[in-house]
């Protein structure tokens, strides 16, 4: 996934169907991506400022 989305240029949101955890929130951030949604954030996952993340929980 994470090699799928690197190529996209100028992505602004990313959805995904599993658990947000810190590589995920890392590698947003890393690509400029302002939005993550996914089913749920894992435990002890610090999210910045600038990132917005919406689960189902």
């Amino acid at each position: 996934m994470f090699s799928a989305v690197k190529g996209v240029k100028e992505a602004k949101a990313l959805v995904f169907d599993g658990s947000v955890d810190q590589k995920l929130i890392g590698f947003a951030m890393d690509n400029g991506i302002k939005y993550v949604l996914g089913m749920k954030i894992e435990s002890n996952t610090r999210v910045p400022r600038n990132l917005v993340v919406f689960t189902q929980e």
